[in-house]
């Protein structure tokens, strides 16, 4: 049953102990476009690259959705560091990611279990999905944390890589 709180159309928030994950705003997307076009970011993500223009990453991020498919904004000591989002589909994906200022901190060991949380508690959503690059093993660490399971093993192109890369497919039951 959905929250009221996003049912009012108060935008999407959840916590974990260090960081806000809520709705996006419009002041979020110059921070949001610089961390998911840096080169060292971009080729773990599947739809960003460095240069790609600011109109195509912005529809990627429209301000104030708070229901799935979105993303959101994940803010630390008031600033933002990173997004979290679910996609639309029967066995919806979940994405994020960090700045690299923050990176290695266990923020991501954080915001994903309560990102699932507040899925399942204001969308019912139980049943999800992740797909990782084999060569980012901190993210494949971080999914089986919070209760992924390898289910399989695929290529996925990112818009930063020149071809396709091995992935593993992830994926939380219904519990």
């Amino acid at each position: 049953m959905p929250d009221p709180g996003c049912a009012a159309g108060r935008g999407f928030r959840a916590g974990s102990p260090r960081c806000l994950i809520r709705s996006v705003a419009a002041p979020d997307l110059d921070p949001l476009y610089a961390i998911a076009t840096n080169p060292a970011v971009a080729p773990m993500l599947l739809l960003f690259s460095p240069g790609m223009s600011r109109a195509q990453f912005a529809g990627i991020f429209p301000p104030g959705a708070d229901r799935p498919p979105f993303r959101a904004a994940v803010d630390m000591d008031g600033r933002t560091v990173g997004s979290i989002g679910v996609s639309a589909g029967a066995r919806p994906s979940i994405v994020y990611f960090l700045a690299p200022a923050v990176s290695g901190r266990g923020l991501a060991s954080e915001i994903v279990p309560a990102f699932i949380a507040a899925l399942a508690h204001d969308f019912g959503l139980r049943a999800l999905r992740a797909d990782v690059f084999v060569d980012n093993p901190a993210s494949l660490r971080v999914l089986e944390k919070a209760g992924f399971i390898r289910t399989g093993r695929t290529m996925l192109r990112s818009a930063a890589r020149p071809a396709a890369a091995p992935a593993w497919v992830l994926e939380r039951g219904a519990d």
